[in-house]
Parts: structure tokens; C-alpha cells; sequence
């Protein structure tokens, strides 16, 4: 396997001041282990605390690090959050002892949890000083500490939840230290920080080029430089296949304000022979098959890079004839074992799936919302051919958080029982999860937060507009997305990315991390599966735009490839899309055009580059109620349809 180094300058706003190369020798990434560490020196008069702290989450309730005994001790925490005139108002760095808050920062200081921020602590006589990257956070006045105790990412003496992640340079010192010695150990720092946040998705076999010609991080414009043209050039477009396994080496070099330093980054390019192109079909096939399907799907035979597909059912009740599921009992659902025999040249790999099987296709149920400003409610309407919708007699509400419902979504959970997803409201950090069995009840409520404030995220934690979910089989795992659009920063760039959290029961949701961000502000995304990728449709908020495109990714991790150069419809104003299939195995897709209070629809069965969407004529679609309002649509059987209509009729 040859190796090809590949030298790319991140050139970062820097003076003119001599460049110092960061000593990272001392540098090293310790996971937090919530172990009690002793020093004397937290007991005496003076001390101070300094250590890099890269948290997985900047929750209110979470720990940073707790001093002292159980009795008398001081607690940081990343944030705080207060809930006034039905407005969720955060705050910075907080200090606290076992009573009460002693010492709130302003909201600017809090940390960034996607990368490591500089905490430093300085207790002199009964005075308290807070530094956070560089920056004095906050002052105040406190008592002398009598125990030596020291944990990081916990507080052992309430039952506070743990903070994971990593800290180093840990020094606990009798010694002051000063404001230019503070911000001196931060910018030297910085470099290392700041390439350490550089993720290369698919680095394993890069197959999509990978765009650097237009990179920041934190607002800082980056330019990148090839040594190698031959391979990948300097927009980091990959020029031609190999004929050979190589490894690249990206080599990220950084400097700002007088200091630098290097970072290298190892990516794959794999030579297209037989067996990584079953590898590639294999992952590809993931995406064909949900925790439940519907009886009449089609299954493929023949997978993007050509590897053939013979399935097989290991249920009596379930058979596969020309790739078509077919169920065969009368029960409304069938718990399966199929499998796929993936052939590519003489490589043979076998893969199975536990399938929950429904019966076919019969009509759609369409979930949408109005109502006035402060008091909207959900709806169901359902339709035979979908695209003449019938509203149904009821409403869907709720007495949990603000009782406002938005932006529904209803889908079905992993065992193919419905679920009903909303916002609540318009600015208020938590979702609507109901659980709502055959549409016909949907008493099953909670409520849950998903979203934080958090700079590094560029999360407000006001918002969590047009919630959907989508269970990944391949991990066992919920996707919960939603957007938050309202951020401003520093730089008065406004807006944010599509945000996700996951989850394994619906009830206990991870921290928010990134899933989408092309570089301009994006909400309302949806996700549907085609031709061996996952897509995610979204609104492009920019104000040239103000449309529909769609992305793409072999997996739902995130989503990295946007395909935003075409519009997809000539009418501006257009939110909320949402895809169902028709009965022909294709989709189809509506956008809600906001502004004239419409839909309008279309159908395809192929995205990409080029796609075949192919518009319905504005005639062809009647909406249930003329305020039909952010719809999204759900695929039923028979059975469930008779008893949904016999419900609401």
C-alpha cells in the first residue's frame, strides 16, 4: 500500500507576530473517570484550578467539577436555565454550594461542547475569580473550603446527573494565576483545540469528494492547500480512481495569532475491485429494509455497484416471490426472519433481517395542524390515492407544557405501531411523543427536551421546530431530528443546522449533536430511504432561497452530500416537505407554500444529480380544510383505515 502525503494550511486570522510552534508534549486526553482526586492546597487560603475540559453535553443539571467535603463544598456547572413569562432564559457558568447559586456568568460564558474550553478557578483569601477560554467569566465573594477534595465531571454529595467526556493539563497549584498567563495558555492552545474539531466522514473509503474550498471553524475562514494534485486537488475533489489501496495523509496545519500546529488526518481510497463493491452494496442494503414493511414491497435484486440480491423467508406465512414480500396469514402483522444472498463476482455474503411484516398498502392518514396563534391543534385527514384528502372528526391535544401542537409528524415505531411526534409551540426547547395505537387513542403523552443552548452547537435551547423520527435497525436506535434556526453569533451570521438526539426507548434521549449543516441555515427536515441511500429532504432558509432541496448518506449518522445547485420547484416560500410512497413503489412529495396557505404536490422515483420529479397540476390535490397547515403522511392497511374512518366518521 503506498502512501501519499497531502499538506493542507489552515490558514486562520493570525498576526504578524512570530510564529511559535504549541508545545502538546503535556497534552493528553484523559476521560473523565468521576474519581476523587486530594489536594491540600483546596483547603488553604490561596490555590487555583486549571484544566481543558471537552464535555458530550452543556446541560443546566449537569457537573463540571465539584470542591470540597460533603458538607462544605462549591459545585460548577455549564449553565443555568430559567423559565420566565413562558420564555426559557439561560445563563452561563454557574457556581453553587449546597443551598444556592452563588456566582451566574452571563449567558456568552458557558461551554462549547463540541470541543475542549480552558476552565480556570483562582480562590485568593475569601475571593473567587472564573476564567472560561481565556475570559474572565465571573467574580464573587465566597467562604474558605475545609475539605481537600477534587471531582471532575461529577458532584458526589447530590444526585446530579455525571458529565462525560475529556479533560486535560490538570494542575492544581498554591500559586495565582494571572490574567495575561490565562489568556496566554489559551491562544497557544487554541490551534490544537480547533483542528481537533475536524471530523473526515467515511475516512475509512472515501468515495464522495470532500469539499474544503469554503471551510471556517468558528467563524475563522480556512484555506487549504494540496501537495497533491494527482489524487485529490485543492477543493479536495477527488481526481481519479486508484488502482491500489492508498492512504492520504491530510495534514492540517493552523495557525492564529503567532502560534500553529499540525494535525494529520488518514483517509482510504480504495481500488474498486470486486470485494469493496460488495463491501459498499452490503452497507447499501441496509437502507432497503425498515423495522417494519408493508406486504408488496418490493425488494431489489440488483444493488448500486452491481452485486446481485436472492432473498429467501424463514416464515411459513411469509413468502418472497420476484424480490415481493408476501404475506400470506390474516394477522395484521408478521414478525420475520428474511434474507438477502448478496453475490459480486465469486464473493458470495449472506445477511438477514428481523422484519415486522403489515398488510399492503390501502390509503394514507395525513396529520397536519391549525388553529389560532397560542392555541393550534393537530388533525387527521385520510385519502385512498393520495392526493383527495378527507379530514377526519377529531383534534389532537394535549394539558402537558404550553398544550400547543406543531408541526406534526406521524409515523410508526420500530414494531410498527403509530407514533405521533410535535413541537410545542413555537419557542420552547421540548417535543411531543404520543404513542397512539391504531390512530385511535392518543392518551399516551409526554413530553421531553431535546434541545439546549449551546454556542458550539449553535443551538438557542428555544427551539425544536418540526420534530421527526427514524429507527435505525443497523443500531437499534431512535434518530429524533429537529431544527433551531434562531442562533446569532459573534459574527452576526444567523441560523443554525438540523439538529438530532437518539434514543433506544423514546423516554431517555442522548445530547443534541449536528446532522445537518451544508454552511447556511436549515429547518424542517424529513427522511425518507431510495436506491440504497437515505435522504433528507429540508429548507434551505437563506433569503435567495427559501426552498426545498435534499440530501443524501449511506447511513443515518448524518447526512454529508447536499445536492442544492437545482431548484426542485420555481415557486419560492416553501417549507415543511414530507414524502410518502404510492402504490407503484415510488414517492410522493408535498411542500407546504406558506405564504398562499397551500400544498403543493409531485412524484418521483429517483433522486441524485438528476431526479424525475414530476409535478401535479395545482387542481389535482384537495387539501382536507382550507388552513391545512405542515402536513406529513402515513401509509395504512386496510384494516387500520375501516377502523379509522369508523372511529372519526
Amino acid at each position: 500500500m503506498k502512501k501519499i502525503i497531502l499538506v493542507l494550511f489552515l490558514l486562520l486570522t493570525a498576526c504578524n507576530s512570530e510564529i511559535k510552534e504549541v508545545d502538546n508534549s503535556l497534552w493528553e486526553d484523559n476521560k473523565i473517570s468521576h474519581e476523587e482526586i486530594k489536594s491540600d492546597l483546596i483547603s488553604s487560603d490561596s490555590f487555583s484550578i486549571s484544566f481543558w475540559f471537552k464535555s458530550d453535553s452543556n446541560k443546566p443539571s449537569d457537573t463540571i467539577l465539584t470542591i470540597g467535603d460533603e458538607n462544605d463544598y462549591y459545585t460548577l456547572k455549564p449553565s443555568k436555565v430559567s423559565f420566565i413569562d413562558e420564555t426559557y432564559v439561560y445563563d452561563g457558568l454557574t457556581l453553587s454550594n449546597k443551598n444556592e447559586d452563588l456566582i451566574i456568568s452571563d449567558k456568552k460564558f458557558s461551554l462549547k461542547s463540541n470541543r475542549y474550553n480552558l476552565i480556570v478557578i483562582n480562590f485568593y483569601k475569601k475571593n473567587i475569580d472564573i476564567y472560561l477560554n481565556g475570559e474572565l467569566a465571573s467574580s464573587g465573594n465566597v467562604e474558605k473550603l475545609k475539605g481537600n477534595s477534587l471531582y471532575i465531571g461529577l458532584n458526589p454529595y447530590e444526585n446530579n446527573e455525571i458529565q462525560n467526556g475529556f479533560y486535560s493539563k490538570l494542575n492544581i497549584s498554591k500559586n495565582i494565576l494571572s490574567k495575561d498567563k490565562i489568556f496566554g495558555e489559551f491562544k497557544s492552545e487554541l490551534p490544537r483545540v480547533l483542528l481537533d474539531t475536524i471530523n473526515i466522514s467515511d475516512s475509512d473509503d472515501l468515495i464522495f469528494d470532500y469539499w474544503i474550498d469554503s471551510y471556517e471553524i468558528e467563524g475563522y475562514p480556512v484555506k487549504w492547500v494540496s501537495m497533491n494534485q494527482e489524487l485529490i486537488d485543492y477543493r479536495g475533489v477527488i481526481m481519479k480512481k486508484v488502482e491500489e489501496d492508498t492512504v492520504v495523509d491530510l495534514i492540517a496545519t493552523l495557525e492564529i495569532d503567532g502560534y500553529s500546529a499540525s494535525k494529520t488526518f488518514s483517509v482510504n481510497l480504495r481500488v474498486e475491485d470486486d470485494n469493496r463493491l460488495l463491501i459498499r452494496d452490503l452497507k447499501s442494503l441496509d437502507t432497503y429494509i425498515n423495522s417494519y414493511m408493508h406486504s408488496n414491497t418490493k425488494l431489489p435484486d440488483t444493488l448500486s455497484n452491481g452485486s446481485k440480491v436472492k432473498w429467501s423467508s424463514d416464515c411459513s406465512n411469509i413468502e418472497i416471490i420476484d424480490n415481493v414480500l408476501i404475506k400470506l396469514s390474516e394477522n395484521e402483522k408478521e414478525l420475520c426472519t428474511i434474507n438477502a444472498s448478496v453475490t459480486k463476482g465469486d464473493i458470495t455474503v449472506d445477511k438477514s433481517y428481523s422484519v415486522t411484516i403489515l398488510d399492503e398498502i390501502y390509503g394514507y392518514v395525513m396529520s397536519y395542524f391549525n388553529g389560532e396563534l397560542g392555541s393550534e391543534v393537530g388533525h387527521l385527514a385520510y385519502s385512498y390515492d393520495g392526493l383527495i384528502w378527507n379530514k377526519l372528526n377529531m383534534e389532537i391535544t394535549t394539558e402537558l407544557g404550553t398544550t400547543r401542537i406543531r408541526d406534526p409528524k406521524l409515523t410508526r415505531d420500530k414494531d410498527g405501531e403509530f407514533i405521533y411526534l410535535a413541537t410545542e409551540g413555537f419557542d420552547n426547547p421540548s417535543i411531543y411523543i404520543i404513542k397512539a395505537p391504531g390512530l385511535l387513542d392518543f392518551s399516551n403523552q409526554k413530553l421531553i427536551q431535546v434541545a439546549y443552548y449551546d454556542e458550539g452547537l449553535r443551538m438557542t435551547g428555544e427551539r425544536a421546530w418540526a420534530p421527526e423520527i427514524y429507527y435505525d435497525h443497523t443500531s437499534e436506535q431512535y434518530y429524533i431530528y429537529f431544527s433551531d434556526s434562531g442562533f446569532v453569533d459573534e459574527f452576526n451570521n444567523k441560523g443554525g443546522p438540523i439538529y438530532a438526539v437518539t434514543s433506544k426507548d423514546l423516554e431517555n434521549m442522548s445530547y443534541p449533536f449536528i446532522y445537518f449543516n451544508p454552511g447556511y441555515s436549515v429547518i424542517d427536515g424529513t427522511i425518507i430511504s431510495l436506491d440504497g441511500k437515505y435522504w433528507l429532504f429540508y429548507k434551505d432558509e437563506r433569503k435567495a432561497a427559501q426552498t426545498i432541496f435534499y440530501a443524501s448518506s449511506d447511513d443515518l449518522k448524518g447526512f454529508n452530500k447536499a445536492y442544492d445547485e437545482y431548484f426542485l420547484s420555481l415557486i419560492k416560500y416553501m417549507e415543511g416537505p414530507f414524502m410518502f410512497k404510492n402504490k407503484d413503489g415510488g414517492y410522493f412529495l408535498y411542500m407546504d407554500n406558506y405564504p398562499k396557505g397551500t400544498f403543493y404536490g409531485a412524484s418521483f422515483t429517483t433522486l441524485g444529480e438528476e431526479n424525475d420529479i414530476t409535478w401535479y397540476d395545482k387542481e389535482d390535490i384537495v387539501l382536507p380544510e382550507e388552513d391545512t397547515r405542515h402536513g406529513s403522511v402515513i401509509e395504512v392497511t386496510k384494516k387500520e383505515l375501516d377502523a379509522i374512518i369508523e372511529k372519526y366518521k
